[in-house]
């Protein structure tokens, strides 16, 4: 399967914003856990930065994941929103 990368980056940030929400965690708090910028962790969360391996790897650690999680965690976030427009075009 192929994906649009600026479509994986949007659902990238999705995810990485839901899972930074569900462990309870601000920008700020993501961002010093991490050692990045608060504001680049926004542009982050915004699709507006197009992150390498390194920061993947510093996010994820910081959420306490491994970044082959997060990763899933976008193809869930992926598959869920197919879904949801396969079935808004079946109303």
């Amino acid at each position: 399967m192929t994906y649009d990368p600026d479509k994986f980056l949007e659902n990238f940030s999705r995810a990485l914003r839901m899972r930074r929400e569900t462990v309870g965690l601000s920008q700020e708090q993501l961002a010093v856990r991490a050692g990045l910028h608060r504001t680049y962790v926004s542009d982050v969360e915004c699709g507006a930065r197009n992150i390498s391996l390194r920061t993947l790897c510093l996010l994820s650690a910081a959420l306490e994941m491994l970044p082959s999680e997060l990763l899933i965690e976008t193809e869930v976030v992926i598959e869920s929103r197919r879904r949801r427009k396969k079935i808004s075009l079946r109303i």
